[in-house]
């Protein structure tokens, strides 16, 4: 049983809360770790559960298609039929991989509805981007954002499915977005780099007020941490190392909101990179989650390559081994490290972090 389910058992009687505190511990000393260190998520459930996400996506996806020429009764079928599903296999079966599906093409469903609105409206194209996704204007995108995170929102009340729940604060921090595009169309490229930043950091102390609430991550709360650190963790790295290393093409304005980093030209960039990546691992290790780690490596490997000479095979392949070296050993003593910072910190924010010990029967120093 995962924590999710053990939390439900104890709230309908079925075990006590000592039962579901003794299975915890029993499983932390199994795994030689906690619960909390392992960051776990379901995404597959079994086979069945894969076979069912197959079927569905093949059934949509058959039935977008056969009324393909009447797109508004195909987006109608496919919403109604995406959450009628939902309410067995996600309510009822729990299972993981078809949820996703499902609440993907209803997401996909709704976000087609939206465009399929704002394009009744003449002004609905910007024409003013290099970008695809300039081809909507800010109002437009204002209007999409929104019922998107209408839509993400309304599916995490009725489900609880923490995937829809980032979704919805993802889509959220986008309708901001488009609101400030609507009204300073005009902002200059440096400031839309560091608004980039700012995003990932709001998205991080949603991430931390969720971890917070449940430091020995026995509950949903802590899935749903897990999923806005993987999002905060993208935007975080993305726009620190947009801000760090330049974007490539050279946009303006808010066509820098769909641009890349560019890669480390110079040692000087690589070692920043790296200096950077270091201060990604410290935080990674405090708060324990890999996020931030994960959605750096796309840069820490060619910085640690243009350390090392010229990018050659032979050169791409030793960065490829010291890299992976470097995360495996990472993985191996994660919590050992984790207990060394954690000892340097003051009572009141370990009590606010992810326990580290195998027993959980101690109280939290600090609410």
């Amino acid at each position: 049983m995962d924590s999710v389910e053990l939390e439900a058992a104890v709230k309908s009687g079925v075990i006590s809360p000592e039962t579901a505190q003794d299975l915890r511990n029993f499983s932390a000393a199994q795994h030689h770790a906690p619960l909390a260190d392992e960051e776990r998520f379901g995404l597959v459930g079994g086979l069945a559960d894969v076979m069912t996400a197959a079927g569905l996506l093949l059934l949509l996806g058959g039935v977008a298609f056969a009324f393909a020429f009447l797109p508004l009764l195909a987006i109608l079928i496919v919403l109604g039929a995406s959450w009628a599903f939902a309410e067995h296999f996600t309510r009822q079966r729990r299972m993981t991989l078809t949820s996703f599906v499902l609440f993907g093409t209803f997401v996909f469903a709704a976000i087609f509805a939206l465009l399929a609105v704002v394009s009744t409206f003449p002004a609905w194209r910007g024409g003013g981007g290099t970008m695809p996704w300039s081809a909507l204007s800010p109002l437009a995108g204002l209007v999409v954002a929104f019922g998107t995170t209408m839509v993400c929102g309304l599916y995490w009340l009725r489900f609880k499915l923490p995937f829809a729940y980032m979704a919805a604060a993802v889509a959220g921090v986008n309708t901001i977005v488009h609101l400030l595009q609507l009204v300073a169309p005009n902002m200059p490229a440096g400031i839309v780099s560091f608004l980039l930043l700012l995003i990932g950091l709001l998205l991080f102390a949603v991430a931390m007020w969720w971890d917070m609430s449940d430091v020995r991550r026995e509950t949903r709360r802590a899935d749903i941490a897990f999923w806005m650190h993987w999002a905060a963790g993208y935007q975080v790295a993305g726009a620190s190392f947009r801000l760090l290393l330049g974007v490539s093409g050279g946009p303006v304005g808010w066509d820098r909101l769909y641009a890349f980093a560019t890669q480390p030209a110079d040692g000087g960039a690589a070692i920043a990179v790296l200096c950077l990546f270091a201060f990604f691992c410290f935080v990674a290790l405090v708060i324990d989650r890999r996020s931030l780690l994960m959605s750096s490596l796309i840069y820490v490997v060619p910085a640690t390559a243009t350390l090392m000479g010229a990018l050659q095979s032979t050169t791409m392949t030793l960065t490829a081994m010291l890299t992976g070296g470097f995360l495996v050993v990472l993985a191996a003593y994660w919590r050992g490290a984790r207990e060394l910072l954690l000892a340097r910190l003051p009572e009141h924010i370990r009590a606010q972090l992810p326990r580290t010990d195998l027993s959980f029967a101690k109280p939290r120093p600090v609410a």
